[in-house]
Formats: C-alpha cells, structure tokens, sequence
C-alpha cells in the first residue's frame, strides 16, 4: 500500500508540464493577454487512456470455470490494515514444510541406506576408535565437573588376533565439548553455550597409554578401594586363561599430572602383581568386592572329559603374594558362569548368571546358594547386575533379549521384564546416583544401546498420542513408558558404564568407544561420594617399569559413530509426552 502511494505522487509529479517563465513576469504576475493565450494548465496523459473510457479485458482461459469470490467493504480494510501491519500471510508456494520424522528401529532400514544421526538428542556425544575392539572396559576416577568441556578416565582391555599383540589401555579423553545444535526457538542458546564451554563440533583430545599383555581380555575391572589395580580376565592363543591383577597406577598418574615429566615405560610384558593360571578354563565373569579390599569372585567355565564344569571361586590378592590364592568354590550351576556381581548392600552376597538360564544368589559365609531363579530366562544368562538404591533389587539379561527385573524376596517371578531388544543383552548398568527419585538403568545388546527409568509407569487414563501412520502406531504401541533411549550406530557394543561423578554421563566399548551424555535426563547432583569412588589418586603405586605404547586411536565426529532414537521422558505415572525419533547408521552384530 505504501509503495503504490508513493509511485502515484512520482506519476503525477512527471505528468506536469514544465513552463519557462520570465523573472518580470514572476515578479508582477500574468498579463491579461497571457491569460487569454493560455488557457488552464492539463497534465498530459503519456498513456492516452482517458480513465473514463472503460477497457475491454480479454477472458483468461486459466481462469475459466473457477468459482467467482466476492469479499465486504469490511473484510477488504481488515485485509488492508494486515498488510500495512506487516501481517502477510506468505505465499503458499513460498512455505516450507517441516520434515516428516520417522520411527525406525533396527533393521527397517534398507540395503545401503544410511540413517542421520540427530545431534539434538545429546548433550555430548564423542566417538573415537583404537587399534583393535575391546570387549570390556570400566571407568576410573574422574573429578566432577560442573560444565563443559569434559575430561573422563577409563580403561579397557583388547581382543587382538594374536595374545601377544593385546593392550591393557589406560585412556584420558579431555576436551569433550557439548555437541547439542539448539533449535531456532530455543532462546539463550549462545548464552548457554558460552557458559558450557561454547566450542560445539570439536573433536576431544585422546590420550592413551598401553600395557602389553599375553592374552585376550574378556574382563577388565578396577578396585573400589584402590582404582590402579584392575583385576583380569585373560585368554591365552592354547586356550589356557588367566586371573591376573595388574598396577595402572604410573599410567594414571602421568596421565592425570599436569607437569611435562616423560610418559612411563614398559618393557616387554611386565608381572601382574598377583595372578592365577587356569588351565583348559575360559571365564568372562569378574567382581572386586566392595567391602573388602582385595577381595574378587570370578566365574567361567572348563571343558573336562565328562562335559562342562562351572566354576565361581573366591578370590584374595595380597600385596605379600604374588599367587593368588582361592579362599572357596561355589557348585550349583550346571553350565558356564557368565556373570557375576557383589551386593552393594551385603558385603557377604553375591549374584551370577548362566548358561543353564538360572541367576543364583550366593553367601560366602556358608559357601551355599540362598535362592535360586531357575529358568530365569529361555536361554543363555550373560548379565546380573544389583539395584544400587534398592537392596532387593536385581537386573539381569540373556541371549533371549529379554531383560528382567527381579526382587530377592520373590524367586522364581521377575517383576517387570521388556522384551524391546532384538539381540541378545551383554551388559546392565544401574545409574550409581541413589539420591534421584528415578530408577535409571542402562543396558547394552548386540543391537542398541538403551537407557530405562524403570520408576515410570504407564497413565491408562491418558489420552494415547495420535499416530502418523499405522507403522508409527504400531511402534508406538510396542514401545514401553520406561523406555528413555535407543542409542544406535555403534558397532559391537559389548558395556556400558555411567560416570558417577558426571551427570548422566555413559561410557561404552566394542569396536570403538563412545562417551555420551542424553539431552533430556534430569540434571542431577555429583555422586562421587554417594558411591564411594575416590575422585583423586593417593601415592602412586610402584613403577612397572618399561616403555609405554601409544593406541592408535582417532577421533571421529558424531555423525559417523552413534545415532540414537529417543523417547521424550515420561511423566511420572503418565505416558511420554512427545515422541521424536531419529534414523542413524545401521547397527553392526553384537554378542560374545
């Protein structure tokens, strides 16, 4: 409206003749004569149309056989008053529809289609690889750290082609940026990046120092009471396997220093500080006990001439001895041991999971199983793992991909069980903070990543969300309440870790490492001290002594490693309140 103002003001101003007049003409005025030679001024019309004349408009064949519309006086100066409000609706043909998301889970995708990873569902999210996977790993002292950028340690044990070529990797990960891309209506968003760091998109800075050692490792694990010595699980090319402890405390240290003294060396392969052969075993379960130090329980299984003997032994290691000695056996289960776990709550309590499908509890006082949940599962029982709020609860999962919640006080039903994960569960997790109010659980299988909050339960009262489709309706239906998220795209995860003293921060291992923290978990104080783990070394152990390997670890972006598909969380007592899920890498296999 205002453009067409002032193009009519610029016509007429060039409409006007201009007239030379003389200056004693200006002075005093138009003559008589003047008057009557000149008659009234008429602008020119350069378009010869006079307006009175109406034109004939040719019919526009486009428009042929629309509907006439007709508007008011009224609805034509609201129309008016819009735009020179600046209220335009925009061209249709000019708006930009909002991306359709869908619902994927493992497997939908295609031959060679490749899903997009969602940076918006993390916080953080880093990934980087080593040389060779690891199938164990376990998180070592790390400081709480209010913002970003992060700095984590953890270690992880490697399953090389050969035994000689294996590492016990000492790893420090700093700079772990926030990686979350806000939306446009997320305001503040570069306030809140400046106080958390402010750098999104920069890869972390790995720092690994190595330990040679002859044998794949299938279990690596950290004392409570002393985080530089890890116990082992080890398995030699012959078959023979080993329990070994060994001391990380110089790599940890140079690590954790912030003075330039030289990197520790390690020569050859350097003594554990005591250690067990196991002749014809293979063992994948290991447990340091949290009350006493030293103390560790192991189980495995061992190939004799009239079949499969389990075996769950008693550990101590000494600092006096160099043989570790069995303090006593556990008999009971009839198949390989895969798992074993300490009650956090009950020094003298013990958990472990078979291949017979049984979880059986255990006393070391009396050497006897006080309860025994048979066929816990339809098949092979890889993972136990104790409630850290809740002394009668357990976790556990199997090759079934079941997992299961259980009460000690009620064997033989589990109460709740969730059969989402297509492959079989390697490993289970609780969140170690036992201050919330929620029952945070995370669990590893051969196909995903997932994170519960096993505290939600479903509002049957609730209107159900409505569906895109019948596909989306039929995830959705399948899906429970306590599902948080689906973390997709890594290849081979074998564990997970929570840090306990970063908020809501996970670790996993397989075929590479990924360090990630969920965009949507409730901020929850640092528990360090909740959970017992120091933050900070002591005296550092004695030198090892010999030269220290670099792993050739490289960072990679988020992008190409971990893809989740989330669930908003759900309201207590009350369904999810929005669903936003997202595509990503096809999952690689998984298991043992």
């Amino acid at each position: 409206f205002a453009m067409e103002k002032q193009g009519e003001a610029s016509r007429k101003k060039h409409l006007l003749p201009v007239v030379d007049v003389d200056e004693d003409e200006h002075e005093h005025g138009h003559s008589e004569d003047d008057e009557s030679e000149n008659p009234e001024l008429v602008p020119e019309d350069p378009f010869d149309d006079d307006p009175e004349e109406e034109i004939p408009v040719p019919p526009n064949p486009e428009l042929q056989g629309l509907p006439e519309f007709h508007i008011t006086e009224e609805e034509a100066q609201q129309a008016a008053r819009k735009i020179l409000a600046g209220e335009v609706d925009e061209d249709p043909e000019d708006r930009q529809e909002a991306p359709q998301t869908k619902i994927y889970q493992p497997g939908d995708q295609a031959d060679g289609e490749e899903l997009e990873f969602d940076p918006s569902v993390y916080d953080m999210m880093h990934a980087f690889e080593g040389e060779w996977p690891c199938m164990s790993c376990d998180v070592l002292p790390t400081p709480p750290q209010a913002s970003f950028p992060y700095t984590v340690y953890f270690c992880a044990g490697t399953q090389a082609s050969h035994a000689r070529d294996n590492r016990i990797h000492v790893i420090k990960v700093s700079e772990l940026y926030k990686t979350r891309q806000h939306s446009e209506d997320e305001e503040d968003s570069s306030d809140d990046d400046e106080e958390e760091g402010g750098d999104e998109g920069k890869d972390p800075e790995v720092e690994p120092l190595s330990i040679p050692h002859e044998g794949c490792i299938n279990k690596i694990r950290a004392m409570p009471q002393a985080p530089t010595m890890v116990g082992l699980w080890s398995t030699k090319d012959n078959g023979d396997s080993r329990i070994c402890v060994v001391d990380i405390g110089p790599q940890l240290a140079y690590l954790q220093s912030t003075s330039h003294a030289p990197a520790p060396k390690v020569k050859g392969f350097p003594a554990p500080a005591c250690s067990a052969q196991l002749a014809g075993a293979e063992g994948y379960g290991l447990d340091w006990s949290p009350a006493e130090a030293g103390r560790l329980v192991t189980g495995d299984r061992r190939d004799t001439q009239g079949g499969t003997q389990p075996n769950i032994f008693l550990w101590r290691c000494t600092a006096m001895s160099k043989t570790m000695a069995s303090e006593q056996a556990f008999t009971g289960h009839t198949d390989a041991v895969e798992d074993v776990k300490f009650s956090p709550h009950d020094a003298d309590v013990f958990a472990s999971a078979s291949v017979d499908h049984s979880v059986r509890l255990w006393d070391v006082r009396t050497g006897r199983s006080t309860g025994a949940f048979l066929e816990a599962h339809t098949s092979d029982v890889n993972v136990v793992a104790w409630c850290k709020a809740d002394p009668n609860t357990f976790a556990s999962g199997g090759d079934d991909g079941v997992l299961k919640i259980w009460d000690t006080r009620l064997v033989g039903t589990p109460v709740n069980q969730f059969r989402w994960h297509k492959q079989q569960i390697v490993s289970v997790e609780w969140c170690p903070d036992t201050t919330r109010d929620d029952r945070l659980l995370a669990v590893a299988g051969a196909d995903q990543v997932t994170v519960w909050d096993l505290s939600a339960q479903p509002d049957l009262d609730a209107p159900a969300p409505a569906p895109a489709d019948e596909e989306e309706a039929r995830t959705l239906g399948q899906a429970p309440p306590q599902l948080l998220l689906q973390h997709l795209g890594q290849q081979n995860p074998k564990e997970i870790h929570w840090f306990p003293a970063l908020a809501n921060t996970l670790l996993t291992c397989g075929d590479g490492f990924n360090v990630f923290k969920p965009a949507y978990l409730n901020t929850i104080a640092d528990t360090a001290a909740a959970t017992g783990m120091p933050t900070s070394l002591g005296p550092a152990a004695a030198a090892v002594g010999a030269t220290a390997t670099t792993v050739a670890a490289t960072a990679t972006t988020a992008t190409e490693a971990a893809v989740p598909v989330t669930r908003a969380a759900p309201a207590k007592n009350g369904p999810p309140q929005e669903e936003e899920r997202r595509q990503g890498p096809a999952p690689g296999r998984g298991g043992r």
